[in-house]
């Protein structure tokens, strides 16, 4: 697999760099010298991180440099600095599972009861040792075109008392898009974290909650499958995203979908781009559950870079409450940390939403979250989905495939 191939080659690059080095370093002679912080994603959610290296460059007098990469090359980027003896002090990821081996310990920066606890297992190595340091937490929910839903008459819920089922839902939107200009009720991105809330949401996930058997095949996820396949065929969802290129967010922005299943990171981008409609944060429908699949990106420091110790200075600079409440607010990010709380400036009753999403959201797809089977497995799950939805597969074959592939690269028995 892609990810095994990747920890091999880091591996390597690290092992490269200390046979050329001696086994150590003196880049750390000097604190005045400064280092890297390897990233994506900045530009277009705000320049966040580049402001909070600026800000500490200007305290400290320490140069930062933000390299910034596509997410899809960030990998590969980081192996190729390590080979040339380039390493970044610090890289910004969403999942780091590749090169785990290559993480420092950072228990000796900030204690993990700063972190939500639900988050406590997937940031620790096998060993107890804090390796990531969650920054910003990403939740899901449903964004949609308020001045459809007015010209249609149809009212979205109040509150968590008034939350749709899905087939309530449904018929909303199928209403919406009957009068008003809308051509679709619904897309989701184009990625298997997004179509997961909906498998959560039916009673599924991918592994049980402690990790022990893969149950991707259950019922409940063919059910949901089956779920999603009729939405396409319905026409409440446009084939052309998950069975082609086109995106979720473009055909939000230009009038054409009712509701999109996004996460909370869109609420900056739309509130800049649209201007054409109104639009709001509602509550994403229930199948036998609320739920919701977490993301987020975590701080981790490279072994062996040579700039060990600056990175746990800058760590402990950018964890400090104002700090880091700065950088939410910059990113309008929500908050990885429990003791701060931003003041948005966009939207504040939206990111309130989002918020009730992950409270209500409870353990559903606990053992998912703790172990990101993704790290080992890539976009199967994605893949099979496609395939059902474009009727190579029946979706009961499709979750069995996915189910066989996550046991065999997992080492996890499937359930009996």
């Amino acid at each position: 697999m892609k990810k095994r191939l990747l920890a091999a080659l880091l591996a390597a690059a690290m092992a490269a760099s200390l046979t050329a080095c001696g086994g150590s370093t003196d880049s750390n002679a000097s604190d005045s010298e400064g280092f890297k912080i390897l990233i994506s994603d900045d530009t277009s959610e705000g320049g966040a991180m580049a402001d909070a290296a600026k800000r500490y460059t200007e305290e400290t007098g320490i140069p930062v440099e933000i390299v910034e990469v596509p997410k899809d090359d960030r990998d590969t980027k980081l192996a190729n600095m390590i080979q040339g003896k380039d390493a970044p002090a610090l890289i910004r990821t969403d999942i780091y599972g590749a090169y785990e081996d290559q993480l420092m310990d950072l228990s000796d920066v900030i204690s993990i009861d700063e972190f939500p606890e639900s988050l406590h297992e997937k940031i620790q190595n096998e060993n107890g040792e804090l390796i990531a340091l969650p920054i910003d937490v990403t939740v899901t929910g449903m964004i949609y075109n308020k001045t459809a839903f007015d010209e249609a008459g149809v009212s979205v819920p109040q509150s968590e008392d008034e939350i749709w089922t899905w087939d309530e839902f449904t018929e909303a939107v199928k209403k919406v898009v009957a009068n008003s200009d809308c051509q679709y009720g619904l897309a989701f991105d184009k990625t298997q974290r997004r179509y997961q809330v909906l498998m959560y949401q039916f009673g599924a996930s991918v592994v049980n909650n402690d990790g022990t058997a893969v149950v991707a095949n259950s019922p409940e996820s063919v059910e949901a499958l089956e779920y999603f396949i009729k939405l396409h065929e319905d026409g409440v969802m446009p084939k052309s995203v998950f069975l082609g290129t086109e995106d979720p967010s473009a055909l939000f922005k230009s009038g054409q979908l009712a509701t999109v299943i996004q996460g909370s990171w869109k609420i900056s981008d739309y509130s800049e781009n649209i201007s054409d409609f109104e639009w709001g944060v509602t509550y994403m429908p229930i199948g036998t559950q609320r739920a919701n699949r977490l993301g987020g990106n975590f701080f981790c420091a490279i072994k062996d870079s040579g700039k060990e110790e600056q990175a746990k200075e800058f760590l402990k600079w950018f964890y400090d409450y104002d700090n880091f409440k700065i950088y939410c607010e910059k990113g309008n990010y929500m908050s990885g940390l429990n003791n701060v709380t931003p003041d948005y400036s966009v939207h504040p009753e939206m990111y309130e939403i989002f918020e009730q999403e992950l409270a209500a959201s409870g353990d559903a797809g606990a053992g998912d979250n703790a172990w990101d089977y993704a790290d080992v497995v890539g976009n199967l799950l994605l893949d099979d989905v496609c395939a059902a939805l474009n009727g190579d597969m029946t979706a009961q074959e499709a979750m069995d495939s996915f189910a066989q592939e996550v046991s065999g690269e997992m080492g996890i028995p499937l359930a009996s």
